[in-house]
């Protein structure tokens, strides 16, 4: 599997989901370990016309489609001037930075008026070079360089994004001198030999990052060890179209799939206020029918005791006694028979929802 995916250049998982998409047998796992005898042969599906043929896409064309719509720029080669700084981002920077304060082998900072750089000390002075051949150069090009609490903004064609400059250091162990077994208390373990400490290493490393996840397949990093990042300032001036025009296909695919999802949530709570509605009115119908019932009861109730009433021979005081009975009897059963409120008050449609009730359908997961 893995040498026939390798030379259709796609992976062997791919070629797997293919197979079995397309019902084509596949061996199993062993099945190369086992004697030629015992080696079972699937029969293969039937094939249902001749022009029946399984297209396998050896890698998403998004990246070859997204470059062939990008005009690309000519940018001459960047060099590193003698002359010195000169952008007032850099400069600005220089001013801030505190060299002799490291913290964990990098470069801090008195304030948050800087650009994004993240190098030791003793590479500081090369990363603003850099930094200013890179950003003037870029902004000839129609890109726009911003700096806002530490961060800085690269723009073009008006999508910005993230980027900065870092230094790769090397973590190794200090050397301190060990201390004296006088100078411990009795009893306390040697923590310098338990917990050795470490510190940082410049390795001139710098290399230029793009920050951002939503471009999987368009390079976001300059320099390393490879090569110097002053040899590919050029390359990254060139590749800002295609970094812009992939931020802007990411962000309206993003855009899209928000408004699809929008548009399921509006049906989701549409549907759950339908529901809603219909089962308050069914629950209003029930009770209303309920009360009526109840109400009938009472009243076939009390009639039955006003024909016993006139058939027995009773006081006048248990007449009037019964009588002042019936008529309260009488009255509960018309406060409770709902048609004696009024036709209008049983039959109505309006139904108000609770006002977080589109919310609650809205931030409902299950």
């Amino acid at each position: 599997m893995r040498q026939v995916a390798a030379e259709l250049g796609i992976s062997d998982v791919g070629l797997s989901k293919a197979c079995k998409r397309h019902k084509i047998p596949i061996p199993p796992q062993g099945y190369w370990l086992r004697k030629e005898s015992r080696r079972r042969i699937a029969p293969l599906p039937a094939v249902q016309e001749e022009d029946d043929l399984v297209v396998l896409n050896p890698g998403d064309d998004g990246l070859r489609r997204l470059k062939a719509t990008v005009h690309p720029l000519v940018v001459d080669p960047i060099t590193i001037p003698d002359s010195g700084i000169t952008h007032k981002l850099v400069l600005m920077t220089q001013r801030a930075a505190l060299p002799l304060k490291p913290f964990n082998g990098r470069v801090t900072f008195k304030s948050k008026d800087h650009l994004d750089v993240r190098v030791s000390p003793e590479n500081l002075d090369r990363a603003l070079l850099i930094a200013d051949a890179l950003i003037n150069a870029a902004e000839k090009a129609g890109a726009k360089w911003t700096v806002q609490d530490g961060k800085t903004s690269l723009s073009f064609n008006n999508q910005g994004v993230a980027v900065y400059f870092i230094e790769r250091l090397k973590k190794q162990q200090s050397v301190q001198a060990p201390t004296k077994r006088s100078d411990r208390r009795w009893g306390e373990p040697n923590w310098e030999a338990l917990l050795p400490s470490t510190e940082f290493v410049a390795t001139g490393q710098l290399e230029f990052r793009i920050d951002s996840y939503d471009l999987p397949q368009i390079q976001k990093t300059w320099g390393g060890a490879k090569a110097p990042l002053e040899t590919q300032l050029a390359q990254i001036v060139t590749s800002l179209p295609l970094v812009a025009a992939g931020l802007k296909a990411h962000r309206e695919a993003v855009a899209a799939r928000n408004a699809e999802l929008e548009r399921r949530a509006q049906l989701r709570i549409q549907s759950a206020r339908k529901f809603e509605i219909r089962r308050v009115l069914a629950a209003r119908l029930v009770e209303a029918s309920g009360q009526w019932k109840q109400a009938t009861l009472i009243r076939q109730y009390c009639t039955a005791i006003r024909g016993e009433l006139c058939a027995a021979s009773a006081s006048p005081q248990d007449i009037s006694r019964l009588q002042a009975w019936l008529a309260w009897a009488e009255g509960e059963a018309d406060r409770i028979d709902p048609i004696t409120q009024g036709i209008a008050s049983v039959t109505h449609d309006e139904v108000s929802l609770p006002a977080d009730f589109d919310s609650k359908v809205r931030n409902r997961w299950w």
